[in-house]
């Protein structure tokens, strides 16, 4: 079957075979003319096979020429809401039909100007949807098709209240899909409050998680080593495009600011950055400015990134969903990929073994040869070794030298505790000393120091 033989208008065939798109995926040939017989679907496919087109086609096959909402998506992160809308516009360019993004981090007034203008698809993060709805510039009273887009992942994020606010909304007799890489009981419990019909389920992938054509290994160091590992797989497989995830925000700032250091071309996205640095890091690497991005798994959902062909995970995800989504960002449109994980302890090795017997996949250990944490002298402005300020970010207790004191410590990001001839530690979890000190904070956020001695826990001044 290709896209001219589904009932599909001839101004979507003549886009999608401009694009390049002439026969539809498995996950589009099986959900799209369920979509179009206006049945609700739940649909489970992998990543990068093509759901966000599914979807997209039902919608601009069935809109009405009536210049206000009539179709919804909701999306976990701004970074997708941008993606999507650009994928209606792209398959929708020979059409009249109109699609905005409606995200936090953005400016209301471009937003509020669009929806006025006739907008008939909103793409958007719940929690913007609702600040619109309060404010009277967006009203659902007509919309006709509402989609989930990573459902499970707008779970994880702790969605569930305000999407069923949102849908509650919106007309009982809509017609609604959702779509999702992974279908966990939550999404299918999520589904019974939301679907307003008996859905059909379309499931692409197999029940278990799977990660085909992705070559994937693990490293087990110490946590102090993380930062040397990620510069000798950089420098030694040379991928053109790498994604590196981490947990925190922080965290991504840290892997960010060390690998610069050391001379790669990082960009970070997580979700303190404000919108216009979080579209500059996308930017750079769209356009090979950069080979890096430092990402927690939040703001990576839904990246417009191809071709990337190495996957660093710098801790071990806790979940297989997440680790499936985070591998999932390379060997996609039939490439192959890398993925490597960091493990530092034995319950992370443990948690990793769970993850490989979950997606019934292979990840076998690498041996790669790393300098010893005491053999390490590169060091900072402060003198300081660069080792202390990576992996978990905790060092060694002492009594005296760079560990606080009362002449307070120079942490970045938090002083340093006690210690008697004060602290330089640049990054990293406080240290205890013989004697009290009060915390300093050099370059960034000072916040309470607590020394052991008389002079216990007061807040540095700010810099």
């Amino acid at each position: 079957m290709d896209f001219s033989k589904m009932a599909l208008k001839p101004s979507l065939v003549r886009a999608l075979l401009e694009l390049g798109f002439v026969q539809p995926t498995p996950v589009q040939e099986q959900a799209i003319p369920l979509l179009l017989q206006g049945k609700d679907v739940i649909a489970q496919a992998k990543t990068g096979t093509g759901k966000t087109a599914a979807f997209a086609l039902w919608i601009l096959e069935r809109l009405g020429p009536e210049k206000r909402v009539q179709a919804l998506v909701l999306v976990p992160t701004r970074e997708l809401a941008v993606q999507v809308t650009r994928d209606f516009q792209s398959i929708g360019r020979h059409t009249t039909h109109y699609a905005v993004a409606v995200y936090g981090g953005a400016g209301m007034e471009p937003q509020v100007n669009a929806l006025r203008g006739g907008a008939q698809i909103v793409v958007g993060t719940p929690g913007r949807i609702l600040d619109h709805i309060s404010r009277g510039t967006l009203n659902l009273a007509h919309v006709r098709f509402l989609v989930l887009d990573e459902a499970d992942r707008m779970l994880d994020m702790g969605f569930s209240e305000p999407v069923i606010d949102i849908v509650r909304r919106t007309p009982r007799d809509r017609q609604s899909a959702f779509f999702s890489a992974t279908m966990t009981e939550d999404v299918e419990r999520l589904s019974d409050s939301i679907l307003t019909h008996e859905p059909e389920f379309v499931r692409v992938s197999s029940d278990s998680l799977t990660v085909d054509k992705v070559v994937q290994y693990y490293v087990s160091m110490d946590a102090l080593q993380k930062m040397p590992a990620a510069s000798i797989i950089l420098k030694t497989r040379k991928p053109k495009t790498t994604i590196i995830f981490v947990r925190t925000q922080r965290g991504a700032e840290k892997l960010f600011d060390g690998l610069n250091r050391r001379g790669f071309n990082a960009v970070a996205l997580h979700g303190g950055l404000a919108q216009a640095k979080r579209d500059r890091s996308m930017n750079a690497m769209r356009q090979g400015h950069a080979a890096v991005l430092v990402a927690t798994d939040v703001a990576a959902r839904g990246l417009d990134l191809k071709d990337v062909d190495l996957i660093i995970n710098y801790q071990v995800p806790e979940e297989a969903e997440a680790y499936v989504h985070r591998v999932g960002r390379t060997a996609r449109a039939g490439k192959s990929g890398e993925a490597i994980t960091f493990v530092s302890n034995l319950a992370e090795l443990r948690t990793l073994r769970g993850i490989s017997q979950r997606i019934n996949a292979a990840i076998s250990e690498l041996k790669i040869d790393l300098p010893k944490i005491e053999a390490r002298d590169e060091t900072d402005k402060f003198g300081v070794p660069f080792y202390l300020s990576q992996g978990s970010g905790e060092g060694a207790r002492g009594s005296e030298g760079r560990r606080g004191g009362e002449r307070g410590g120079y942490g970045r990001d938090r002083s340093e505790r006690g210690g008697r001839s004060g602290g330089f530690q640049r990054f990293g979890r406080s240290h205890y000393g013989s004697s009290g000190g009060h915390g300093g904070g050099h370059d960034y956020r000072p916040q309470r120091g607590y020394g052991s001695g008389p002079n216990r826990g007061r807040r540095g001044p700010r810099r």
